[in-house]
């Protein structure tokens, strides 16, 4: 996997549904790969990691609630943009997601 950047900390809030006293609820986002015990902030897969001139990688990555375990975070669309150092790179951006789980070339 590679490393994201400026992930971690993005942070918001979200409005209680009632059930657990209707209060405010703390949502941390992150990026990175799996969920739960097994994420890793601030990574993600690529298909490919050695590219020529020309060529494609597909990324895939998570977003989750860290202030809820590290669980994907499917509550409501949630996007990102992608750049890169490489000033030939080219990326469908941004791209949302409604699972929690972002997939690109």
């Amino acid at each position: 996997s590679s490393s994201l950047a400026g992930t971690g900390g993005e942070g918001g809030g979200g409005s209680g549904d009632g059930s657990s006293g209707g209060g405010e609820q703390t949502v941390s986002l992150e990026l990175g790969t799996g969920s739960g015990s097994g994420f890793q902030s601030g990574r993600m897969n690529a298909s490919a990691t050695n590219l020529s001139s020309g060529g494609s990688t597909r990324l895939e990555f998570n977003v989750v609630n860290a202030s809820a375990g590290n669980s994907i975070y499917n509550s409501v669309e949630t996007s990102v943009t992608i750049s890169s150092l490489c000033q030939n790179a080219v990326f469908d951006t941004p791209i949302t997601t409604t699972s929690g789980s972002f997939s690109t070339t």
